[in-house]
């Protein structure tokens, strides 16, 4: 574990721990500036993070040698927000040796903007905090650039959906798109709303639970029958073409990770099932039945490959889901205990998770 190696990742994570009960003071005394200063605080600890480090992520020297093709007069062979996305960045004269510095910066920005527009104060912080310092977003980071960028777009696009803006909700849905062409599957979800019924996201919701353990443990095996299906749907497209490729490339799955690759995975997984089977009153019908859909999608496809991946379209929400529980309170002893719940179950997680990820050994190697 780097915390005991490494002195500027023992730094962060004293930070880290600190900022965590500075958030709480915030709470507590329903403060706006030290929720704004905690969450200013956060900012900067990535913010260190991303110039202390001295390695790439997995993907991070892909996306360099795109952008160096790109910049020789070459054509960046991604969706078309990252297209343009690249296009600006050569155009402001950003150099291949920060070009793996300036797209952590940019899916920061990206966060702390969908954290200010979605959230209310003094929860921002813990929002902020706690999906700064969480696996996935380590993997937005330093690796899946284009999913780092589009996952906040799409959360905007729900939230704008959910406060009924039309017109927001559809340029975070293109926006999101423009990232990464498999955001679809999130929006493709939320029509799918409309045809599930409560009664039902109730009984998959509870149904999860056992299935996800399960499905941690060993293959659901459901992959070969769906990819049949697949095949003879009438439509002969790119986009369906990408899907057999993805659902019959088995490397990498969640079944390559071990143990403790798995239960950190799984177990956030579980406290998201969790909160929606407790607190499902509390959240619009909408969100819950969406989030239902994507933990059985991810759960269905965990044998394909990059399968943990698919996780990353919902996991996320976890923390903005737990603000939106605490913000339902009024009574302030209620919504400390609440908080100091799930802060130490976040803060805990995060150790076995974000402190002991492997692309943090990679990029402090």
């Amino acid at each position: 574990m780097l915390i005991l190696t490494n002195n500027i990742i023992l730094l962060i994570f004293i930070i880290y721990t600190f900022l965590v009960f500075i958030s709480a003071l915030g709470v507590k005394l329903n403060s706006r500036g030290l929720d704004n200063f905690s969450c200013l605080i956060t900012v900067l600890t990535f913010v260190i993070l991303i110039f202390a480090r001295t390695g790439l992520g997995v993907d991070e020297s892909t996306y360099l040698e795109s952008y160096h093709y790109y910049v020789q007069g070459g054509e960046a062979d991604f969706e078309y927000g990252f297209n343009i996305l690249f296009w600006g960045i050569r155009l402001f004269g950003v150099t291949e040796s920060s070009f793996n510095t300036i797209f952590p910066l940019l899916i920061l920005t990206a966060l702390y903007f969908a954290v200010t527009v979605s959230v209310k104060s003094p929860f921002r912080s813990f929002v902020l905090i706690f999906t700064i310092f969480s696996s996935f977003f380590l993997d937005f980071s330093f690796n899946a650039y284009r999913q780092g960028l589009s996952f906040w777009f799409v959360l905007l696009a729900i939230e704008s959906h959910l406060s009924g803006n039309r017109w927001k909700f559809i340029v975070y849905c293109l926006i999101g798109l423009g990232f990464h062409w498999s955001a679809a599957v999130v929006l493709f979800m939320l029509f799918l709303t409309r045809f599930l019924s409560t009664r039902l996201a109730i009984f998959c919701n509870i149904f999860l639970f056992f299935l996800t353990l399960v499905a941690a443990m060993m293959p659901l095996h459901v992959l070969s029958m769906l990819v049949t299906m697949i095949q003879y749907l009438p439509l002969n497209s790119s986009y369906l073409q990408k899907v057999i490729f993805y659902l019959t490339t088995i490397k990498s799955s969640f079944y390559d990770l071990n143990f403790f690759g798995r239960a950190p995975l799984i177990i956030y997984a579980l406290i998201l099932i969790s909160l929606l089977a407790i607190y499902r009153k509390l959240l619009p019908i909408v969100q819950f039945k969406l989030l239902i859909l994507l933990l059985v999608y991810s759960v269905l496809l965990l044998e394909m490959s990059y399968s943990f991946r698919n996780y990353y379209w919902v996991l996320p929400f976890t923390p903005f889901i737990m603000a939106k529980i605490l913000s339902c309170y009024s009574n302030k002893k209620k919504v400390m205990v609440m908080y100091t719940m799930f802060s130490t179950g976040l803060w805990s997680l995060s150790i076995a998770s974000f402190y002991s990820f492997p692309i943090l050994s990679m990029i402090f190697q």
